[in-house]
């Protein structure tokens, strides 16, 4: 008798700010990787809800992460695999969980050179979409960055 067997795929897509700089590391075999964590700010009436994102990088596209990212730079992140993990605390003792991302590609969706201040986000975190202004030279200078 043939058995049928299925496969599925998830697509992850997330857009938010880097928490802090990009962290590099490699490796074992030697292969750069660059760490970073993506916050996700989205609102519900008047409140605001958070989600952090542990995302990896890997190769060619670790160090363009690690060259051309910086704390609050927005991105949009893809990627295939998104795990979920509990731990410990080690400062607090308190019971913890992270989602990570591995990307397959890192999108760069701001112009390093403008001040959060200067695109009147909001503190609170709200991003105004609408305000991200890209020129097609400079969406063209990073995506020719980003292929290195």
């Amino acid at each position: 008798m043939f058995t049928r067997h299925l496969s599925s795929a998830a697509l992850h897509l997330i857009t938010g700010r880097l928490g802090d700089d990009p962290v590099a590391c490699a490796t074992q075999s030697g292969t750069s990787m660059t760490i970073f964590s993506l916050k996700v700010v989205r609102r519900v009436h008047s409140d605001y809800h958070t989600t952090w994102y542990r995302v990896r990088t890997f190769g060619a596209l670790a160090d363009a992460c690690l060259t051309y990212l910086h704390q609050d730079r927005l991105v949009q992140v893809q990627g295939h695999h998104l795990s979920a993990w509990a731990y410990t605390d080690p400062a607090t003792g308190k019971p913890r969980a992270t989602l990570e991302l591995v990307a397959q590609n890192v999108v760069f969706l701001d112009d390093p050179n403008v001040h959060l201040a200067a695109m009147n986000i909001l503190p609170t975190g709200d991003i105004p979409f609408s305000k991200v202004v890209e020129s097609e030279a400079g969406a063209e200078e990073r995506v020719a960055a980003v292929a290195g």
